[in-house]
């Protein structure tokens, strides 16, 4: 199986996630380079990160409000799950406010930004 470019972990629970998480799980049915993960609350993301770091993408995009980007930055750095070569990581313009994605300049539509880091 060939390494997934994109390794997306989403949260469904994300205010922003409710209209537009049946989309994204769409387009990523008919992506095989992504590798999508759902974590539900923040305990689950040391597993998630366990089982991205295994399958070894090119990028990490994060799905999901500030809560979740901090999540998910914290284990990254203290986690050790990819050692030295960690992937990049994206901030997907989702959640109710996403203040993080907003710093970023991640705007606009989900599925957009998750068809442009395909390239």
């Amino acid at each position: 199986m060939a390494r997934p470019r994109i390794a997306l972990i989403s949260n469904p629970k994300s205010t922003g996630n409710l209209a537009q998480l049946p989309r994204i799980r769409a387009f990523c049915a008919e992506h095989p380079d992504i590798f999508h993960y759902e974590v539900e609350q923040a305990s689950q993301i040391v597993e998630a990160m366990r089982t991205i770091a295994r399958i070894d993408p090119a990028v990490l995009a994060i799905n999901g409000g500030d809560g979740t980007v901090q999540a998910v930055l914290t284990e990254l750095h203290n986690g050790g799950h990819f050692g030295a070569a960690a992937p990049p990581v994206a901030v997907l313009p989702s959640g109710k406010t996403n203040l993080i994605a907003l710093d970023l300049g991640a705007q606009g539509d989900p599925v957009d930004a998750l068809d442009k880091l395909l390239g």
